[in-house]
């Protein structure tokens, strides 16, 4: 879930972003609480519990502009990403720039690279939920504006184009239930 990690910690996602370490690294206090609660418990019940007590603990703490956060989190997915970042940010009263910085700091990434996260995400649902190679309709019913702009897109994002992308996507992936 985008903002997860922000709801735990509290730290800025920017900071984090394609950084490898350790839990302890990133926030000690929660660490040695995991690792106490380890070593405490006596059975698997009793670690569950204090596992999740040690988690609402932390996301309560941290709440500041996590509510705020998932409502434009929803937003940007539920429009399929095509949502104008200026105008999401004028429909809550705030600035495109402060938008950004809550963005970045929660999430990790700007939301409008979050809005082209969710649009590939939406073109390669699309390619599997007709199992076409139609790259015009797949990029209207996507979101972009041509089949040259979803390629591209997708080249960036993926390495690859649409049709191989899907074509050697893992069984993995190609779970209904995916997102």
């Amino acid at each position: 879930m985008p903002g997860g990690l922000h709801a735990l910690t509290g730290i800025h996602q920017k900071e984090l972003k394609d950084v490898q370490c350790h839990v302890y690294d990133i926030d000690s206090k929660l660490s040695k609480s995991f690792r106490n609660a380890v070593e405490s418990s006596r059975n698997i019940d009793e670690l569950i519990f204090k596992v999740d007590s040690i988690l609402i603990h932390a996301i309560e703490e941290n709440r500041r502009n996590l509510k705020n956060i998932l409502s434009f989190v929803d937003r940007i997915r539920h429009t399929g990403g095509v949502m104008q970042i200026k105008k999401l940010a004028e429909s809550e009263y705030i600035s495109e720039r402060q938008l950004n910085r809550i963005f970045e700091e929660i999430i990790g990434l700007s939301p409008k690279m979050f809005s082209r996260l969710v649009r590939i995400n939406k073109a390669i649902k699309t390619y599997k939920r007709y199992a076409m190679s139609n790259s015009t309709y797949i990029a209207y019913e996507s979101g972009f504006f041509d089949q040259s702009h979803l390629i591209r897109e997708f080249n960036e994002f993926c390495g690859t184009t649409p049709s191989n992308f899907i074509k050697n996507m893992s069984d993995f992936y190609n779970e209904p239930f995916k997102y």
